[in-house]
């Protein structure tokens, strides 16, 4: 589907966020609906690996400790980004925590935000999806510790849902599948909706299909031992 005509989206998707300035508080990431004043402002704009042009960076947010160093960090997606070789493939950002919001923002009571772009504070790994018009990154959720080490994270896209490990895409470019999840149907939006729940003390994945007008929509689930 193309992008937005209006580009006021940016904190469209929030999620809870426990202490990314590693100061003991937790304030959560806020969109631009909100008119209290933002600790930290997190926008790729002068990132040398952000494309031109409306990606619709901040259209999801998920929070895990993606590198294993029991801080949190920050995953935000932006599906209609473009790769040097395709367009609207999608793309995710993440900002370590100890490396990313250690630094708390300038001025007396947080007066003026904490700028993180791609001049003060890159991406300390940014992750393209492989093929064009998948909008990876239109749905992100951190789903914990499956295989031992640190978080992985779920992305979504177009028609699209995959469990990224990060300890392997550490210097890597790409989003590249540790669990592809498959829906039992056709489906027309899958991966509209990402998430992971805890039953009976076993992770289970799910991935919504949102449907359309002439297709119901729908949840799959996941447990740990079908969802390879």
């Amino acid at each position: 589907m193309p992008p937005p005509s209006l580009i006021f989206w940016f904190g469209f998707v929030s999620s809870a966020w426990a202490d990314p300035l590693c100061d003991g508080g937790g304030p959560l990431p806020v969109g631009a609906s909100f008119s209290t004043q933002a600790d930290a402002v997190l926008q790729p704009v002068n990132d040398p690996a952000a494309p031109a042009g409306i990606d619709m960076f901040g259209e999801s947010i998920a929070v895990g400790d993606f590198n294993g160093d029991g801080l949190d960090d920050v995953a935000i997606g932006a599906p209609f980004a473009d790769s040097s070789a395709n367009a609207n493939v999608g793309a995710v950002r993440i900002w370590f925590g100890e490396l990313g919001f250690s630094t708390p923002c300038p001025g007396t009571g947080c007066a003026s935000p904490f700028v993180l772009d791609g001049g003060s504070k890159p991406a300390d790994l940014v992750l393209f999806g492989q093929t064009a018009n998948s909008q990876m990154g239109t749905t992100l959720a951190a789903v914990g510790d499956l295989n031992g080490g640190a978080d992985e994270l779920l992305v979504g896209g177009v028609n699209s849902a995959i469990v990224v490990d990060l300890d392997l895409a550490v210097g890597g470019s790409t989003l590249d599948p540790w669990v592809t999840l498959v829906p039992g149907g056709a489906t027309s939006r899958f991966g509209g909706l990402v998430g992971s729940l805890r039953v009976n003390n076993q992770v289970v994945l799910w991935s919504g299909d949102l449907g359309t007008g002439t297709t119901s929509p729908r949840v799959y689930f996941y447990t740990e031992a079908g969802a390879g």
